[in-house]
């Protein structure tokens, strides 16, 4: 299996499609295409095992970010779970593909990777201080928008028409996702 999901991963790498088929990945493995169909019946359940071996990726660097930020500073959290996730995927953009087909998928779709995704919410709304039964706003729904249109804005290379003019793109992405956060900490709903 791991001789699978490793030749899947390079595939990617090289073609970037976000999708894999067994037999392919089995004859770039040099695995019996029989042999890898015992262990993946279809293409889908290889496509699965990929996403969940991203988002485990993707996951452990947030939660390494999450470790670095200092104790009680919930600016500094998010701010680090930001940068994370947009940096774990500039540097993973097909194994992000493989994520990020998994997150549009429609709602009543069950997988790893959403269940992974779901389970960063709680953490946001604590940092959000939205964590007390009455105190939930749209403010998680909207981080979670924005680095998801932030990151796909990177990886299709259209910062340009959206970030401000920067010599140093990492510098602006960065101080991007710190206003976003800025933002989202002073931020309250109309009425509210």
């Amino acid at each position: 299996m791991d001789r699978l999901l490793h030749s899947a991963v390079d595939q990617l790498r090289e073609i970037p499609t976000f999708r894999v088929r067994v037999d392919e990945v089995a004859d770039r493995a040099g695995i019996p295409r029989q042999e890898a169909r015992a262990i993946f019946p279809e293409d889908a359940a290889l496509n699965e095992s990929l996403a969940g071996f991203a988002m485990v990726q993707m996951a452990d660097a947030m939660t390494q970010a999450l470790i670095a930020a200092p104790g009680g500073d919930n600016r500094a959290a998010l701010i680090g779970l930001s940068e994370a996730y947009v940096n774990w995927a500039r540097r993973n953009r097909a194994l992000y593909g493989a994520i990020s087909s998994r997150l549009l998928q429609p709602s009543g779709a069950d997988s790893i990777v959403r269940r992974y995704d779901a389970s960063f919410a709680p953490l946001v709304r604590r940092y959000l201080s939205e964590d007390k039964p009455g105190s939930t706003t749209r403010r998680a729904a909207l981080a979670r928008a924005a680095m998801f249109g932030l990151t796909d804005l990177i990886l299709e290379r259209r910062e340009t028409i959206w970030l401000l003019p920067h010599q140093d793109l990492d510098a602006e992405i960065s101080a991007t996702i710190a206003e976003l956060v800025d933002l989202l900490l002073t931020g309250r709903p109309a009425g509210g």
